[in-house]
């Protein structure tokens, strides 16, 4: 027998000392909270117990040998529950046969987990016949590994490997009561289910193993099978076998037959049994697990994609018959469509394919029909190859799935086999030194301090335990656990609902959209929002991106409709999107992983921030920190900084300047302003340490100011924190519109000065003073001010607009005119730099924030806001909104293709009555219809192999300029026009245009058009300044071949 299902553990029955005061008492042994080491447990004659987990029986199957078959868990037939489960609910209530064969097909057997009782023995057969392999548990704990042999013995033909092979064919003649002994004396099989023993397991299968075999006995003397005052859970098997359905319980004497079968109708046949069991337990009881032993769907996959790929090659063998240039559709005068570059043409195993399965694959009818008519003609074979390459992408996918859940798996194991024996005492000790475990037991000292003795506690089950150590216990479950947890009585269901339904939510996703309102239902009434659902909708939120972005790395095609399907996720796709930024470094496609879901995740920022803007720009209320905080979503990446942590990080420091001024609360506004600028200061949060440092771009992010540990802002972020803390402590501050420098004004409320008093009734115009937090804690005198710009010419007439507040759009603007000049100046020292012979391109590419990034914010708030509310769209017709628009233009077509939204939703209405407007639908219509193009296929025959010396994914660096490069492409002979051949100067190179030309992608994120005779070769150990960069075009960094793995394939099949 296996307790399991819930999991209930019998306490140790020892003494001791109840009272729980410090020091800790020894609860355990110190050596019984050892780990167990595997020798112990190879030696310990025990047999552990196993939970109803299938992760468990796939690896014990595994170690078993066995081949071909895994076993798959059937939760429930509750539609909630199916939500959580991988493979998704079905969309329509099933039966239980239907719900079986929604698992997979064949179905060998069903492992059933109940409150074990023993059937009449009347039902028993009165001795098993030779047909079936049956094997009693003569052993306790070990019914898991009894119920597997009980079915995997029973299939026809099945791949047992030579340990199972070998115990099968000695033990044939045996009856079930010596094939039992036999298993409880074969160390193989014991060692398998021994691995996942834990220290405690094997005390505690020493300790009650006489117990449970002598309480077996009892029961099977006095027949008493309706008895369950002392049941505990156990595995059944059912199999088919010979036509007819046996019932194979390790307890029970003999099999038990339940009829005869045909086919698949075993399981209509055993659903009367199964539902007797279930209708035994009270209402709301749900103490029973059913798993099903399947053919293993990668069997039928790999046959699959075999053929698929033979018939691929079939229809281009025919093709290449008819016509060699077929791929060619000037040659064939048919507009032929490529297929995915990662489609499979002959043998990969990766996918458990090699040449001998392709050639013992047999071709689908419906494709020997077509290459064995004599009337096919090549455009049907296209059709067919298209066809063929669109299902196997499903194959790829389906095969991959399945061995994510092979390594799942083993994960689950090794968790399993983790010992936390020695934390739960440490744990434990911690609990009792704090008292928590004397008030939730309510145990009473006076035993100790009288000195008598009280009776031990009682064995005991999780029921018995205090609804909160349940709820702690529960903390460390799956959602899945919960789910069918929460449904086993009214007593879980409360528990579960909605405390740890919240708990999920908190603990799982860190960030939310913003229709969630989640920090108000966070802090709110718990029972005020539907926790479960709300989970629920961000776990199919997380399937739905993934499924999306696993398709943005399948195909260059169609990557742009991908992208949209995340974005209509919201921001609750991100948490998603950077577990899968966050993965292993030695992944099969990481860099191709990181760059789309960076690329992704960067277009859900800047949506957020483009409607932040435009909802300034309509004279909504947009506080200052979120209008500022929006050029950080445009370089945000993976880092923190984004509206929420921007305010939570403003709101912690308020909180520390509330702790640092206790009475500030009932400072006046003078002595309030100058307190936040003391702090400030003496935390380095404002300002920058050297001035050298001026221009550096990062000082002009909000985001950035708040994060980074040196602080460094400019004098308008050093202001808007500033007045961001202000407003937080309750008093006004405004940034000033004064020319060169940002100042902050401060003003005093109505009908009072800065210093707190009462004015004179004639007198009742706020007062107002000004900050420097940029560069002092001290109050700048107005006159000061006035005096700088009677230095710098300004007209008396206009002093008081440059000391007067100014709006928030014209703070934004002028932080991304400082952007712009600062991203200009940059690259003007990069080409003086380079013009020296330094190289400008690490400079570019090694800038933090992102230049490009930072830029197209830049043009993107410098369009939005410089024009006139309410949709007047006059302004567009200027010359300066008209500039804005064409470097837009050309960054989203070179850098952010995914923003093809945002420029159909706020930048093309803006231009619908100028002439623009079509030219900016057109560019629209473009990048649509070119994501659904298939890529022009480079293919390497023998003539070009002679000229083409080198490959995609090989780093160079370029002979005269000498940046560093990598390969993206190539052309026997420059393909570029006449024009740019001039311009370039193409014909004074040694060899002119007839050499090869290579497109390269450089560290600044260039693309390039270089002559063969430019490039040399280099093969780092890891091209870092690259990396960032090459997942557009690669899958990883080869270390051995120092070289990018290609991720374009469609393209240049051959490198």
């Amino acid at each position: 027998m296996s307790l399991r299902y819930p999991k209930r553990r019998r306490l140790n029955k020892s003494s001791r000392d109840p009272t729980f005061t410090s020091p800790a008492p020894q609860i355990l042994e110190a050596a019984h909270v050892v780990a167990a080491t595997e020798d112990e447990k190879k030696n310990w004659p025990g047999w552990c117990e196993i939970e109803s987990e299938p992760a468990l029986f796939n690896v014990m199957l595994k170690q078993f040998g066995v081949n071909g078959v895994k076993v798959r868990e059937i939760v429930s037939l509750d539609d909630e529950i199916l939500g959580f489960m991988p493979f998704g609910p079905p969309r329509h209530p099933l039966r239980f046969a239907e719900l079986i064969f929604f698992v997979s097909r064949p179905i060998y057997g069903i492992i059933f987990l109940f409150k074990w009782m023993e059937d009449d023995p009347v039902k028993q057969d009165h001795s098993c016949p030779n047909n079936v392999w049956f094997a009693n548990q003569t052993v306790g704990n070990a019914c898991a590994s009894i119920a597997l042999l009980n079915i995997v013995n029973n299939i026809p033909n099945c791949d047992l490997g030579d340990h199972l092979q070998g115990f099968k064919d000695f033990t044939a003649s045996f009856t079930p009561a010596l094939r039992g002994n036999a298993i409880g004396n074969f160390e193989f099989i014991r060692q398998v289910h021994n691995s996942f023993a834990r220290k405690m397991d094997m005390l505690n299968g020493d300790l009650l193993m006489k117990n449970d075999v002598e309480a077996a006995k009892k029961r099977s003397k006095k027949s008493s099978y309706n008895d369950q005052s002392d049941a505990a859970f156990h595995f059944v098997a059912f199999v088919p076998v010979d036509g007819a359905l046996w019932k194979l319980d390790g307890l029970e004497r003999q099999p038990h037959s339940l009829g005869e079968v045909d086919s698949e109708d075993w399981l209509n046949l055993v659903k009367p049994d199964l539902e007797a069991r279930m209708a035994a337990y009270e209402d709301g009881q749900i103490e029973f697990a059913i798993l099903g032993l399947v053919k293993d769907p990668i069997i039928n996959l790999v046959h699959d994609l075999a053929s698929n790929i033979k018939g691929i090659q079939a229809l281009e063998a025919r093709l290449d018959e008819a016509n060699t240039d077929w791929r060619s559709s000037a040659s064939t005068g048919i507009e032929t469509e490529g297929i995915s570059e990662n489609t499979l043409l002959g043998p990969d195993m990766h996918f458990q394919i090699d040449k001998a399965a392709i050639e013992s694959a047999t071709i689908l009818p419906e494709v020997q029909c077509k290459l064995s008519s004599g009337n096919t003609s090549n455009a049907d074979f296209l059709d067919s190859r298209r066809e063929l390459a669109l299902k196997q992408t499903n194959l790829r996918v389906a095969i991959k799935e399945e061995q994510a859940s092979d390594y799942h798996d083993e994960d689950r194991a090794a968790a399993r086999r983790h010992d936390y024996g020695p934390a739960i005492k440490t744990w434990t000790e911690f609990l009792a030194r704090k008292r928590i475990l004397y008030d939730l037991f309510d145990i009473k000292q006076e035993s100790t301090l009288t000195g008598k003795k009280e009776d031990s506690m009682a064995t005991t089950s999780i029921s018995d335990l205090p609804g909160e150590i349940i709820q702690q216990i529960l903390l460390y479950c799956s959602p899945v656990t919960l789910a069918t947890f929460q449904r086993v009585s009214h007593k879980y269901n409360a528990l579960v609902e909605p405390f740890l339904w919240r708990y999920q939510c908190q603990t799982q996703y860190r960030y939310w959209d913003p229709k969630h309102h989640i920090k108000e239902k966070f802090h709110g009434d718990i029972n005020a929002a539907d926790w479960r659902n709300i989970f629920a909708e961000r776990q199919r939120i997380d399937r739905i991106t993934s499924s999306a972005l696993e398709g943005i790395l399948e195909s260059q095609m169609g990557r742009i409709d991908k992208f949209q399907r995340i974005v209509e996720c919201g921001y609750d796709a991100k948490d998603c999107l950077l577990q899968h930024l966050a993965g292993e470094d030695d992944g099969e496609d990481v860099l191709a992983r990181r760059y789309y879901s960076d690329a992704v995740l960067g277009c859900l920022h800047r949506i957020r921030a483009i409607k932040e803007w435009s909802q300034l720009q309509n004279q909504e209320d947009i506080s200052l920190e979120r209008a500022l905080g929006a050029y950080d979503m445009f370089v945000l990446h993976d880092r923190e900084g984004d509206f929420d942590e921007i305010s939570t990080r403003l709101d912690a420091i308020a909180d520390d300047i509330r702790a640092e001024y206790a009475d500030i609360n009932h400072q006046s506004p003078r002595q309030k302003a100058i307190s936040i600028a003391v702090y400030l200061r003496a935390n380095n949060l404002t300002g920058i340490k050297d001035l050298y440092e001026y221009q550096d771009l990062q000082n002009n992010f909000l985001g950035i100011a708040l994060h980074e540990e040196d602080h460094p802002s400019l004098s308008l972020i050093s202001t808007a924190i500033y007045c961001s803390l202000a407003k937080r402590l309750d008093l006004e501050a405004h940034a000033c519109g004064f020319p060169l420098h940002v100042y902050t004004i401060i003003r005093s409320a109505q009908g009072f000065d800065l210093d707190g008093n009462r004015l004179p009734p004639d007198s009742n115009e706020p007062q107002s003073m000004y900050m420097d937090p940029f560069r002092s804690d001290r109050e700048t005198l107005v006159t000061d001010l006035q005096a700088q710009l009677r230095s710098i010419g300004m007209p008396w007439d206009i002093h008081s607009r440059a000391l007067a507040p100014a709006s928030t759009s014209e703070i934004v603007l002028r932080s991304g005119r400082n952007i712009l000049k600062c991203v200009q100046e940059a690259h003007r020292s990069a080409v003086a730099r380079n013009g020296h012979g330094s190289n400008s391109h690490i400079t570019l590419a090694s800038s933090f924030p992102d230049m490009e990034s930072a830029f197209y914010g830049a043009l993107w708030a410098s369009l939005l806001l410089g024009r006139p509310p309410y949709g007047d769209r006059s302004v567009v017709s200027t010359v300066e909104a008209r500039n804005f628009l064409q470097p837009i233009v050309q960054h989203f077509e070179t850098h952010f293709p995914g923003d093809v939204s945002l420029i159909d939703d706020y930048i093309v209405p803006l231009f619908r009555d100028f002439g623009e407007y079509a030219q900016l639908r057109e560019t629209v219509r473009v990048i649509r219809a070119g994501d659904s193009i298939p890529k022009l296929v480079q293919e390497r025959t023998e003539e070009t192999s002679e000229h083409v010396k080198f490959l995609v994914g090989q780093v160079f660096k370029h002979k005269r300029y000498n940046y560093i490069a990598v390969i993206i492409g190539w052309d026997a002979e420059c393909a570029a026009g006449e024009h740019w051949m001039s311009e370039m100067r193409v014909h004074e190179l040694p060899q002119g245009g007839h050499q090869s030309f290579y497109h390269v992608l450089g560290e600044d994120n260039s693309v390039r058009y270089v002559a063969e005779e430019n490039i040399e070769i280099i093969t780092p150990e890891i091209p870092h300044n690259l990396m960032p960069l090459a997942g557009k075009h690669f899958k990883r960094w080869d270390k051995q071949a120092r070289r990018f793995v290609s991720n374009v394939k469609d393209e240049y099949p051959d490198d």
